[in-house]
């Protein structure tokens, strides 16, 4: 609906003494706002594939058990496979594990540890990873990394906003919400703000009819 050029003008009429950029910036916040309504871990930020409609593969390398996530990954949520025998040789040693349904597939939860995408105060990120408890073998198309995506820094007018054009409104609305408790203390106005937008905008985002089979079923 709006570019974040226009984001700023519309911001600016009930924040004029703020600006674009500087100590009072507002690109800043909306950057700010504009991660906050969008690196929730719902559907909506979920990785797929277009080309299989399932989570991204991973390629393994026998003997190595620890990898870099893709550069787009927050964080991890899961790593699945599908292969029964495998699942069988698993099973013998761990016992049952979380299942996931994708296009009416059934896929197994593979025992990691996951590490989410961190930065560093001097501004060097650190990428997401996974680790295997199990040699996972030399593979290209065995094991899907089911992942939230990470949303792109706005550093300027000229890198739009990642929420849907249709809730622009409310990232504005957030921006005054945070202009608030930095400029005047009062933090009711951003509080307010974060649990209408979980309902709003989070709420609409998750609402996603055709993935609701990738809910992991536990075994009883």
């Amino acid at each position: 609906m709006y570019t974040t050029s226009q984001i700023v003008q519309r911001i600016k009429l009930q924040a004029p003494e703020w600006s674009s950029l500087g100590d009072r910036g507002l690109i800043a916040i909306i950057n700010e706002v504009d991660h906050v309504m969008m690196e929730a871990d719902i559907d909506h930020n979920v990785v797929i594939d277009s080309s299989t409609g399932l989570p991204p593969y991973l390629a393994t390398t026998a003997g190595i058990r620890n990898y870099e996530c893709p550069s787009d990954c927050r964080k991890v949520a899961d790593l699945y496979f599908e292969d029964t025998s495998i699942n069988a040789e698993r099973s013998s040693r761990y016992g049952e594990r979380d299942t996931a349904m994708f296009l009416d597939r059934e896929f197994f939860s593979e025992p990691i540890t996951a590490r989410r995408r961190m930065v560093s105060s001097a501004g060097v990120v650190q990428p997401a990873t996974v680790t295997f408890v199990d040699d996972p073998g030399t593979t290209a198309k065995i094991y899907h990394l089911k992942y939230w995506r990470q949303s792109t820094d706005i550093v300027s007018v000229n890198i739009q906003p990642n929420v849907a054009p249709e809730f622009h409104w409310l990232l504005i609305d957030g921006v005054l919400a945070r202009v608030q408790p930095i400029q005047y203390g009062a933090e009711n106005p951003w509080l307010a703000w974060m649990e209408r937008m979980k309902e709003l905008y989070w709420g609409e985002m998750n609402d996603n009819p055709p993935k609701r089979s990738q809910v992991a079923t536990r075994p009883c």
